[in-house]
C-alpha cells in the first residue's frame, strides 16, 4: 500500500543547471525513507521507476551489463520498473539497450543463478555476453544522455513537490514521525548492517528517539565514532574508543552498548 504518494526534493536541485542534480536528489529521498523504515512498495510507484532507471544507468557506466545483473540480481520488479521507467521517460533508445539484455539474460537463464552466487566477476562466458554491447550504451549515452530525459520527466510528475531548505526539512521530520508501527521496524532492523549504523539505531531506541538527522542527531556515521560526543535533544551521549572495543556510555555514564571487532553488543540484548 502507497502510504508517501509525494516525492520530495529540495529546490536547489531543482534549480540546478546540472540535470543528474534532480535524479540524484529524488534518489537521495527514495533512500531515506527506506533508511527510516519505510518500505518501498510504500512510496510513490513513479519513485521506484526514477530509482531503478538511475540504478540500471550507474552500473552499466560503473562496470557493464554484467555489473548490472549481479549486483541487482535481476529481480523481477525492478526489471519490470527499469522496462517501465524507460518507456514513460520516453527512452526508447535506452529501453532498446535494456531489452537487448534482458534477452541475454533469458538465454542465460540455466547459467544465471551459479552467476549470481559466483565469486568476483563470475562465469567468464556469462560476464562476456552480458557485456558484449556495453561499448554501444556508452556510446548511446554520450549521443543522448539519459540524465535531461530522466530530469524532465521527474519534472512533469505532479507527484513531485520542490521545497525549499526549511520546509524540506520540516517534511522529512514529519514523515519520520509517521512511519507505519515505527517501534516493532526500529526493533526488528537492530542489528542489520554496519556496526557503525548497528551503534547509531542502538542509540535512538535506548534514547526513545526516532532515527533522523533533524533533531539534533549527526547522521553523518563517520564523525559518530571515535573522538567525539554526539549530541541528542536529550542530552550528550559518549562514544569512547578503546585498543579493543568501542563504548556508548549515556549521560550518566551507563553503559549503553559496545562494539568488539566490528560487532556491536547492547548492555541488554547480545546480538546472535
Amino acid at each position: 500500500m502507497i502510504v508517501v504518494t509525494d516525492i520530495f526534493v529540495c529546490r536547489r536541485a531543482s534549480e540546478s543547471k546540472d540535470p543528474y542534480a534532480l535524479v540524484e536528489e529524488a534518489h537521495g529521498f527514495h533512500d531515506k525513507m527506506v533508511g527510516w523504515y519505510y518500505q518501498s512498495e510504500e512510496l510513490a510507484e513513479e519513485l521506484f521507476w526514477s530509482v531503478a532507471v538511475n540504478e540500471f544507468v550507474g552500473q552499466i557506466h560503473n562496470g557493464g551489463g554484467a555489473q548490472y545483473v549481479m549486483n541487482r540480481h535481476w529481480t523481477t520488479r525492478e526489471v519490470s520498473a527499469v522496462r517501465t521507467g524507460l518507456r514513460a521517460m520516453g527512452a526508447t533508445a535506452h529501453l532498446d539497450w535494456f531489452e537487448w539484455l534482458a534477452a541475454q539474460v533469458a538465454a542465460l537463464a540455466g547459467d544465471i543463478p551459479r552467476f549470481l552466487e559466483s565469486p568476483g566477476f563470475g562465469d567468464k562466458d556469462v560476464h562476456d555476453a552480458l557485456c558484449h554491447r556495453d561499448r554501444d550504451f556508452y556510446a548511446l549515452d554520450r549521443r543522448d544522455s539519459i540524465h535531461p530525459i530522466h530530469s524532465r520527466w521527474l519534472r512533469s510528475l505532479s507527484s513531485l513537490k520542490v521545497l525549499d531548505k526549511d520546509d524540506f526539512d520540516a517534511k522529512m521530520h514529519e514523515l519520520v514521525e509517521s512511519v507505519p508501527d515505527y517501534r516493532a521496524r526500529a526493533e526488528a532492523s537492530l542489528y542489520r548492517g554496519h556496526w557503525q549504523s548497528q551503534m547509531l539505531k542502538l542509540l535512538c531506541w535506548k534514547t526513545g528517539q526516532r532515527f533522523h538527522s533533524f533533531n539534533g542527531l549527526r547522521a553523518d556515521l563517520k564523525n559518530l565514532i571515535g573522538y567525539r560526543s554526539v549530541t541528542l535533544t536529550r542530552g550528550a551521549h559518549e562514544v569512547t574508543e578503546y585498543p579493543d572495543r568501542s563504548e556508548l556510555r549515556d549521560p550518566a555514564g551507563a553503559l549503553i552498548a559496545t562494539v568488539e571487532a566490528n560487532e556491536v553488543r547492547s548492555a541488554s540484548k547480545r546480538r546472535h
